[in-house]
């Protein structure tokens, strides 16, 4: 099982627990992350792990059990990552549409820059390449909108009128027929190929080409061996593992280091405690230093903790 680990500090780490055993190891960033943290990360089909935030891009194979390749790249951090048909990783970042490519085999990264340009902070949650190699992503949410990008030229052209944009996010998917359809966030829809865009009426019937790969929601549940991962709990530090065929869970623990999660708010009470929230695991405290007694409140995001 592998877990970015995020603190005060933002993502130092990433975690790799035994599912089997519950043993843990843990590997710093190779970069400083200048508090800086993975919204978006990719398990290829070459069983390679990748991120990109803090303006670096990195490889993570768990084979080897070390990072494999990392470079800086035009800020900032990755909202959504993809695997083309020739096995090469794609990242979209945040605020500003930049955009890199990384093939496993060549070694070869590719920073195309920011290739959008917009007078707010774009969120480009999804990304996919048709099987041509065509590049398309969609970004928000301030106003929603469909890129389209050429590899070949590094040319980048939007393709939603003024019209067609509303609040909130485009979002798009790469199709089994080697296609990418998209969604303006409502009800336009384009049929993205090849570079072109053709508005058509909403796909009555899809089949999504399956990725591991998300937001910081990711959560793949899945072993190879068909055992399931049913629970995560950074908190408790604890994970469950499921086998489908016996209906068997085991329960383990494992261990981390970590400087805490950062306060985003701290005040005095009028009952002479100290109370203040925390952000990453979401967790409302109270001190009494008269008695030196902790509360602690915490809301539990089981799939999927940062």
């Amino acid at each position: 099982m592998l877990v970015w680990l995020f603190d005060h500090r933002g993502g130092y780490a990433l975690l790799m627990v035994d599912a089997d055993k519950g043993k843990s190891e843990e590997f710093p960033m190779p970069f400083a992350t200048g508090g800086d943290c993975p919204y978006a990360s990719i398990l290829s089909t070459r069983n390679k792990f990748y991120t990109h935030f803090g303006n670096h891009f990195v490889e993570f194979d768990p084979v080897k059990r070390a990072f494999t390749f990392e470079h800086e790249t035009a800020p900032q951090m990755a909202m959504s990552m993809t695997e083309d048909d020739n096995g090469v990783i794609w990242s979209v970042t945040y605020p500003n549409s930049g955009l890199v490519s990384f093939n496993p085999k060549t070694r070869e990264l590719k920073d195309y820059g920011h290739v959008h340009k917009e007078n707010w902070a774009q969120y480009p949650r999804y990304v996919a390449a048709d099987d041509q190699g065509w590049i398309y992503f969609g970004i928000g949410n301030t106003a929603s909108q469909i890129i389209i990008f050429d590899p070949a030229t590094a040319n980048a052209r939007a393709i939603l009128p003024q019209a067609e944009q509303v609040k909130g996010s485009a979002s798009l998917f790469r199709d089994m027929n080697g296609k990418v359809y998209g969604s303006n966030g409502s009800d336009v829809w384009y049929e993205l190929y090849r570079g072109d865009a053709q508005r058509i009426p909403k796909p009555q019937r899809t089949h999504a080409k399956p990725y591991i790969s998300a937001s910081q929601s990711l959560f793949h549940r899945l072993f190879p061996d068909g055992k399931l991962l049913k629970e995560c709990d950074l908190v408790t530090r604890t994970l469950v593992v499921e086998d489908p065929q016996t209906k068997e869970s085991k329960t383990l623990s494992f261990e981390y280091t970590s400087e805490g999660a950062h306060i985003m708010g701290v005040a005095a009470a009028p009952d002479g405690t100290i109370c203040g929230g925390t952000a990453f695991p979401m967790r409302f405290f109270s001190f009494n230093p008269k008695t030196d007694e902790w509360i602690n409140h915490v809301k539990r995001m089981v799939s999927g903790t940062p």
